[in-house]
Protein backbone atom coordinates (compact mmCIF):
# COMPACT_ATOMS: atom_id res chain seq x y z
CA UNK A 1 0.00 0.00 0.00
CA UNK A 2 2.14 2.80 -1.39
CA UNK A 3 0.52 6.49 -2.15
CA UNK A 4 2.37 9.59 -2.60
CA UNK A 5 0.08 11.46 -0.26
CA UNK A 6 -2.79 10.59 2.44
CA UNK A 7 -5.72 10.22 1.19
CA UNK A 8 -9.12 8.13 1.76
CA UNK A 9 -8.86 5.84 -0.24
CA UNK A 10 -5.49 4.53 1.21
CA UNK A 11 -6.42 5.58 4.73
CA UNK A 12 -9.38 3.36 4.65
CA UNK A 13 -7.68 0.19 3.01
CA UNK A 14 -5.22 1.00 6.04
CA UNK A 15 -7.78 1.21 8.70
CA UNK A 16 -9.46 -2.06 7.29
CA UNK A 17 -6.14 -3.74 7.09
CA UNK A 18 -5.84 -2.88 10.79
CA UNK A 19 -9.09 -4.03 11.56
CA UNK A 20 -8.69 -7.53 10.32
CA UNK A 21 -5.18 -7.73 12.59
CA UNK A 22 -6.90 -6.82 15.51
CA UNK A 23 -6.57 -10.32 17.54
CA UNK A 24 -8.19 -8.86 20.98
CA UNK A 25 -11.32 -7.62 21.93
CA UNK A 26 -9.82 -4.26 23.54
CA UNK A 27 -8.28 -1.89 20.34
CA UNK A 28 -6.53 1.28 21.19
CA UNK A 29 -5.57 2.78 17.58
CA UNK A 30 -3.61 6.10 17.90
CA UNK A 31 -3.70 8.70 14.40
CA UNK A 32 -2.47 12.30 14.09
CA UNK A 33 -3.92 15.33 13.19
CA UNK A 34 -5.46 14.36 10.21
CA UNK A 35 -9.53 13.94 10.49
CA UNK A 36 -9.58 11.42 7.93
CA UNK A 37 -8.11 8.98 9.96
CA UNK A 38 -10.79 9.30 12.44
CA UNK A 39 -13.65 8.99 9.99
CA UNK A 40 -12.01 5.91 8.31
CA UNK A 41 -10.67 4.05 11.42
CA UNK A 42 -13.76 4.53 12.80
CA UNK A 43 -16.19 2.90 9.89
CA UNK A 44 -13.03 0.25 9.86
CA UNK A 45 -13.99 -0.61 13.61
CA UNK A 46 -18.03 -0.63 13.44
CA UNK A 47 -20.57 -1.92 12.16
CA UNK A 48 -24.56 -1.35 11.32
CA UNK A 49 -26.45 -2.39 13.83
CA UNK A 50 -30.33 -2.57 12.75
CA UNK A 51 -33.00 -0.26 15.00
CA UNK A 52 -35.99 -1.54 13.76
CA UNK A 53 -36.53 2.04 12.52
CA UNK A 54 -36.90 3.18 9.07
CA UNK A 55 -34.28 4.54 7.31
CA UNK A 56 -30.34 3.72 7.13
CA UNK A 57 -29.19 1.54 10.52
CA UNK A 58 -26.62 3.24 12.62
CA UNK A 59 -22.65 2.48 12.96
CA UNK A 60 -22.11 1.04 16.07
CA UNK A 61 -18.84 0.35 17.35
CA UNK A 62 -17.79 -2.19 19.67
CA UNK A 63 -16.87 -1.43 23.56
CA UNK A 64 -13.80 -2.23 23.23
CA UNK A 65 -12.85 -0.26 20.51
CA UNK A 66 -10.55 3.20 21.66
CA UNK A 67 -9.51 5.81 19.53
CA UNK A 68 -6.69 8.39 20.28
CA UNK A 69 -5.58 11.63 18.68
CA UNK A 70 -2.10 13.42 18.92
CA UNK A 71 -2.62 16.58 16.93
CA UNK A 72 0.52 18.44 16.60
CA UNK A 73 0.36 22.69 16.25
CA UNK A 74 3.25 24.30 13.97
CA UNK A 75 4.33 27.53 14.01
CA UNK A 76 7.47 28.85 11.60
CA UNK A 77 8.03 24.78 10.48
CA UNK A 78 8.53 23.60 14.22
CA UNK A 79 6.24 22.25 16.74
CA UNK A 80 5.24 24.31 19.14
CA UNK A 81 2.31 22.44 21.38
CA UNK A 82 0.70 18.88 21.19
CA UNK A 83 -2.43 18.34 22.03
CA UNK A 84 -3.86 14.66 23.03
CA UNK A 85 -7.02 13.41 23.29
CA UNK A 86 -9.45 10.53 23.12
CA UNK A 87 -11.67 10.25 20.70
CA UNK A 88 -13.71 7.03 20.98
CA UNK A 89 -13.91 5.42 24.86
CA UNK A 90 -12.71 6.43 28.36
CA UNK A 91 -9.61 8.44 29.52
CA UNK A 92 -9.27 5.40 32.15
CA UNK A 93 -10.10 2.51 29.63
CA UNK A 94 -7.58 3.87 27.31
CA UNK A 95 -4.94 4.65 30.72
CA UNK A 96 -5.36 1.25 31.25
CA UNK A 97 -4.70 -0.01 27.78
CA UNK A 98 -1.53 2.32 27.83
CA UNK A 99 -0.15 0.80 31.28
CA UNK A 100 -0.73 -3.11 30.03
CA UNK A 101 0.95 -2.60 27.02
CA UNK A 102 3.89 -0.42 27.99
CA UNK A 103 4.32 -0.90 31.64
CA UNK A 104 3.19 2.16 33.24
CA UNK A 105 3.59 4.74 30.53
CA UNK A 106 0.16 6.79 30.19
CA UNK A 107 1.24 8.77 26.84
CA UNK A 108 -0.46 8.53 23.92
CA UNK A 109 2.12 9.00 20.77
CA UNK A 110 2.06 8.67 17.48
CA UNK A 111 5.65 9.44 16.53
CA UNK A 112 6.74 5.89 14.95
CA UNK A 113 3.41 5.69 13.20
CA UNK A 114 4.21 9.37 11.11
CA UNK A 115 7.75 8.21 10.47
CA UNK A 116 6.13 5.38 9.14
CA UNK A 117 3.34 6.80 6.85
CA UNK A 118 6.25 9.60 5.90
CA UNK A 119 8.47 6.43 4.74
CA UNK A 120 6.46 4.55 2.39
CA UNK A 121 4.95 7.93 0.92
CA UNK A 122 9.29 8.32 0.11
CA UNK A 123 9.19 4.77 -1.17
CA UNK A 124 6.44 5.67 -3.42
CA UNK A 125 8.52 8.96 -4.91
CA UNK A 126 11.66 6.82 -4.51
CA UNK A 127 10.34 4.16 -6.54
CA UNK A 128 9.21 7.14 -8.85
CA UNK A 129 12.77 8.23 -8.69
CA UNK A 130 11.71 11.71 -6.97
CA UNK A 131 12.95 11.08 -2.80
CA UNK A 132 14.95 9.14 -1.32
CA UNK A 133 15.00 7.29 2.25
CA UNK A 134 16.88 8.12 5.60
CA UNK A 135 16.80 6.62 8.79
CA UNK A 136 17.76 7.95 11.83
CA UNK A 137 18.49 6.29 14.81
CA UNK A 138 21.11 5.79 17.46
CA UNK A 139 23.97 3.50 19.07
CA UNK A 140 21.03 2.64 21.83
CA UNK A 141 19.89 -0.22 19.50
CA UNK A 142 23.33 -1.89 20.60
CA UNK A 143 21.76 -2.29 24.16
CA UNK A 144 19.07 -4.67 23.90
CA UNK A 145 17.46 -6.59 20.42
CA UNK A 146 14.18 -7.11 19.83
CA UNK A 147 12.64 -9.45 22.33
CA UNK A 148 9.79 -10.72 19.91
CA UNK A 149 8.43 -13.01 22.88
CA UNK A 150 7.66 -10.42 24.64
CA UNK A 151 8.00 -7.28 23.14
CA UNK A 152 4.74 -5.10 25.30
CA UNK A 153 7.05 -6.49 28.68
CA UNK A 154 4.28 -8.80 29.75
CA UNK A 155 6.44 -11.30 31.22
CA UNK A 156 9.11 -9.23 32.61
CA UNK A 157 9.91 -6.36 34.38
CA UNK A 158 9.07 -2.99 32.51
CA UNK A 159 12.50 -1.17 31.84
CA UNK A 160 12.41 2.36 29.96
CA UNK A 161 15.75 1.92 28.86
CA UNK A 162 15.40 -1.26 27.57
CA UNK A 163 12.09 -0.37 26.08
CA UNK A 164 13.78 2.62 24.01
CA UNK A 165 16.84 0.65 22.91
CA UNK A 166 14.04 -1.96 21.50
CA UNK A 167 12.55 0.67 19.67
CA UNK A 168 15.86 1.96 18.35
CA UNK A 169 16.62 -1.65 16.91
CA UNK A 170 13.46 -1.88 15.44
CA UNK A 171 14.19 1.23 13.19
CA UNK A 172 17.43 -0.05 12.51
CA UNK A 173 15.67 -3.37 10.86
CA UNK A 174 13.29 -1.18 9.25
CA UNK A 175 16.29 0.81 7.72
CA UNK A 176 17.55 -2.73 6.54
CA UNK A 177 14.68 -4.43 5.21
CA UNK A 178 13.83 -0.66 3.55
CA UNK A 179 17.15 -0.76 1.78
CA UNK A 180 16.53 -4.44 0.59
CA UNK A 181 13.04 -3.63 -0.68
CA UNK A 182 14.14 -0.55 -2.29
CA UNK A 183 18.11 0.36 -2.66
CA UNK A 184 18.87 0.71 -6.42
Amino acid sequence: MLSPQRDKQLIGTLAAQMRACALTTTVLVCGDGLSSYVEAITRAFSERVPTGKRGRPPRVCSPGFLLAQVVKTSAKQRVVAVSRRVVRGGAEAVAQVLTTASGGTHQINTAYIERLNATFRAAGARERGEARIVSVSSTAHMRSPIVFDDLHFERRTYDPQAAYAQSKTANVLFAVEATRRWAC
